[in-house]
Formats: structure tokens, sequence, C-alpha cells
């Protein structure tokens, strides 16, 4: 009766034993980068440095209660970096160029004034970029000589004649670079004069093998 006994807590010990080994997997690389197991893996991108094109442009949507306005900036320069999979680079915004799509010269102007990019004291914004993970390109944005971090949702993707393809869309807090003109955020009773605090942004930007 003993030996049964034993048999049978030495069968049940075994196949615990194999339960647990069966839900245990492997971690998957990492590193600094890489803060989970889900990261975005971008093996299918193809080593190198890529140029972004002068004049290329982003698209931009600011609204107001009941109203929206549309617009573009242009890409002054811009370098990807791609290594192992992970990406890095800058891209540099030409801040005179931003325009409004329905052609209103007295939002551009104001869009140009110290009430927003003050393109006189600033006339560029870069975008350093450090990582691209989970679908989101993060990095170092700087506009009127303020630097803060930003995290954009992004597809980057291989072209077929080999360019790098980047396409995103997400919003800025333009608060965070003391742009406050009529923001509910630093001014009570503006009614319907408020101007929201996020920027849409969005775009899709093509780099070029570098020479």
């Amino acid at each position: 009766m003993k030996k049964i006994v034993l048999i049978i807590i030495v069968v049940i010990a075994a196949i615990l034993i194999i339960k647990s080994m069966k839900g245990r997997e492997e971690p998957l690389p990492r590193n600094d980068l890489q803060e989970d197991a889900d990261y975005q893996v971008t093996s299918e991108l193809s080593d190198g440095t890529y140029a972004v094109s002068a004049g290329s442009q982003i698209a931009w949507e600011g609204k107001a209660i009941g109203k929206s306005h549309p617009g573009g900036l242009s890409v002054s320069s811009g370098t990807l970096v791609v290594e192992d999979g992970l990406i890095s680079g800058s891209i540099a915004f030409d801040m005179a160029s931003i325009t409004s799509d329905e052609g209103i010269s007295m939002l551009e102007e104001d869009l140009k004034s110290d009430n927003f990019f003050d393109v006189v004291n600033y006339p560029e914004a870069t975008f350093s970029i450090k990582s691209y993970l989970n679908g989101a390109i993060s990095g170092d944005l700087t506009m009127r000589g303020i630097t803060q971090p930003v995290s954009i949702p992004t597809t980057v993707t291989m072209g077929d004649d080999e360019s790098l393809v980047v396409t995103f869309n997400g919003s800025l807090d333009r608060t965070l670079w003391d742009i406050r003109f009529r923001s509910n955020s630093f001014f009570d009773d503006l009614g319907d004069k408020a101007i929201n605090d996020q920027i849409e942004v969005s775009g899709t930007l093509k780099a070029i093998t570098a020479a």
C-alpha cells in the first residue's frame, strides 16, 4: 500500500513539473531601447543612412469651437539612420514655410507671429529621433527654443525603390512650447474665441539612401 501511494505521489509531481515547463516561454532578446517583450520589430528595414528631401510637406490642423484650420509645413532637411532595426536621426522644419490650406493670409501672419511660432526669432524647429518602438517614433522636439519629449504614432516601411517611408499621425500640446495664445488652460472667459491646445500633425515622408 505504501508503494502505491509513493508511486501516485511521484506521478503527480512529474505531471506538475512538465506543466510548469510548458508554460515557461523563452524571453525575447532586448536592448536598452526595447522596454517590453512586445516591442516593435523593425528587422525588415535595410540598414543605412537616408536623406529626407528638402521641401517635403507635413500637414497640421488646429481647432477651435465649431471650426478647424488645416495647413502645411515644409521640411528643410532630414537624416534617418537605420542600424540593426533601430532608427535614429533628426528632421528640421522651416517654420517660415507654414501655410494655411484655406489661403487665409491673416491666419498665416498670426501663426508666424509671437502669438504662436515666433518665426523671426525661431525660424527652425527640429525633431531629434531617439527610437521607433511599439508603432511610435519618440524623440525630442525643439520649437521656440524649448525642447520637449514627444511620441508620435508612426509606421516605417521600405518602399519599392528601397527608400524609407515614414507615415505618421498624432497630436502635440502647443502649450508645452509656451504657445498659450487663447488657451483655456491659461485664460478664463475666452468663450468661443478659445483655441484648442492640441495641434494635429500628419504626413508621409520619403527618405532615400544618402549618397
